[in-house]
C-alpha cells in the first residue's frame, strides 16, 4: 500500500488494502499478536494510515491512526508507550501529520508532543518528528504551538544525538 501511495495511485492502494484485509482474515486465530512477526487480526493492515496520509486523505488517516492508538496504546494497554516506545512515537507523529493536514493545529500539537515523550527516539521517529516540525512551522508560521513544538523537537532530538 505504501509503495502505491508514494506513487499517488489511490486505486491501487485501495485494491492492495482489500487484498491485505482478505489475507489477514484468513490467518489463524492463534497468530502472534505481539512481537516481530505479529499482526493484529482486528485492525487495519499495516501502513494503512501512512498510505492514506501520503495520499492526502487526512481524515481517513487520522481515523486509522486513532484505531491503532485505541488498540495498542489506549487505556486498555497502559504499558503501550513503555513496551513499544518507537511504535508509540511513530503512531502519534502520524496522527500529528494527519491533524496538521486537517488544519487542526491543537490536535497536531497535542499528538506531536505526546510522541516526543517516548523513551526511545530512534531514527524513524526522528524523521517523522522532523516532518511534523517542518509541517507545523510552514503551515502555522506564527502559531505559538508551532514554535513550542519546534523548541521541544530541538531539545529532544538534540539530546539524543
Amino acid at each position: 500500500m505504501r509503495a502505491w501511495a508514494l506513487l499517488g495511485d489511490a486505486g491501487e492502494v485501495a485494491r492492495t488494502r482489500r487484498r491485505a484485509e482478505k489475507a489477514i482474515a484468513r490467518l489463524p486465530a492463534d497468530a502472534p499478536r505481539h512481537g516481530t512477526f505479529s499482526i493484529s487480526l482486528a485492525e487495519d493492515p499495516p501502513y494503512t494510515a501512512t498510505s492514506l496520509l501520503l495520499l492526502d486523505q487526512f481524515q481517513e488517516a487520522a481515523k486509522a491512526t486513532q484505531r491503532v492508538i485505541d488498540a495498542f496504546y489506549g487505556p486498555r494497554n497502559v504499558d503501550g508507550m513503555d513496551a513499544h516506545p518507537s511504535g508509540f512515537a511513530r503512531t502519534y507523529l502520524i496522527l500529528a501529520l494527519a491533524r496538521a493536514g486537517l488544519r487542526d493545529l491543537d490536535g497536531a500539537y497535542a499528538a506531536g508532543t505526546v510522541a516526543l515523550r517516548a523513551s526511545r527516539i530512534v531514527w524513524p521517529v526522528t524523521i517523522l518528528a522532523r516532518k511534523v516540525d517542518r509541517t507545523l512551522t510552514r503551515e502555522f508560521p506564527n502559531a505559538v504551538e508551532a514554535h513550542d513544538f519546534h523548541e521541544q523537537y530541538t531539545a529532544v532530538i538534540g539530546s539524543r544525538l
